[in-house]
């Protein structure tokens, strides 16, 4: 059925169902951005917990620090509304949706890891990404997964951790919205089975799929300076553990935000 203007584009509504659950997807032509058509939706009360929007393709596209997300037509941009979540969850929500699609994509990609604390890794490359946003209780989740295309190195910022990849390469050809009703129900599942249990426990099953854990790496603070050691893990409020090198070798520091490259 045809539904309202939303971000200068006639959408098309169905509600498909994606295993045991109910979930609607919304499928839009192109936007400025999946996040931004989809708040529109949910501040009409016309996407529930737990639908989804999905875009062909974004004009303005956006991953952590507003940073450009080129997104062609052919990958998966995908907004998805959540429940609102107590607030010891909402402060681990991205290392939770980073959980989430690494199990849900782990039965076509075994060996897609978490680079922390937004982006997905598939051969040490980049993939997808994640970005997190919360207005007014609602929580929305944006993922982004390059699936026929990737940025050329050139493209990328000249401090980019890991070159682009992507899955068809990968793991055998498939489309945005056929991976997106395949994957879904894993997510949600995923997501639900954690809110069951504690925080911690979420953490611990995070740093199961943590690239580079154990190895040294070299992180790049928002501020330009830069710490290199061992990659520890996760602490209990979701910030990375770095056994420090330098000046302060052997003491443990926790960050909570930078950019993560290996050094080998």
């Amino acid at each position: 059925m045809q539904g309202p203007e939303v971000d200068g584009q006639c959408q098309t509504f169905w509600r498909a169902e994606t295993g045991q659950h109910d979930q609607a997807v919304v499928v839009a032509g192109e936007c400025s951005s999946a996040l931004d058509a989809a708040w529109q939706l949910a501040d009409s009360e016309l996407l529930r917990p737990w639908d989804a929007l999905l875009a062909v393709s974004q004009s303005q596209g956006r991953g952590r620090m507003r940073r450009m997300w080129k997104s062609p037509p052919g990958n998966l941009y995908v907004a998805w509304l959540w429940p609102k979540l107590e607030p010891e969850w909402m402060k681990i929500s991205s290392l939770l949706a980073g959980l989430a699609m690494c199990e849900a994509l782990k039965p076509r990609l075994p060996e897609v890891q978490l680079k922390w604390p937004n982006d997905l890794l598939a051969d040490e490359l980049k993939v997808g990404g994640i970005l997190v946003e919360e207005r007014g209780g609602k929580l929305m989740v944006g993922f982004g997964l390059n699936l026929s295309s990737a940025p050329q190195a050139e493209e990328l910022r000249k401090d980019a951790a890991t070159e682009a990849g992507f899955l068809n390469t990968l793991c055998g050809g498939f489309g945005p919205l056929g991976l997106w009703l395949e994957i879904s129900t894993l997510a949600k599942q995923c997501v639900e089975d954690c809110l069951s249990s504690s925080p911690l426990s979420a953490l611990v099953k995070v740093e199961r799929h943590m690239a580079w854990r154990g190895l040294a790496v070299r992180v790049r603070r928002e501020d330009g300076t830069e710490l290199t050691g061992v990659l520890q893990g996760l602490a209990r409020d979701g910030g990375l553990r770095l056994l420090a090198d330098g000046p302060i070798g052997g003491r443990e520091q926790v960050l909570y935000s930078g950019s993560i490259l290996p050094l080998y």
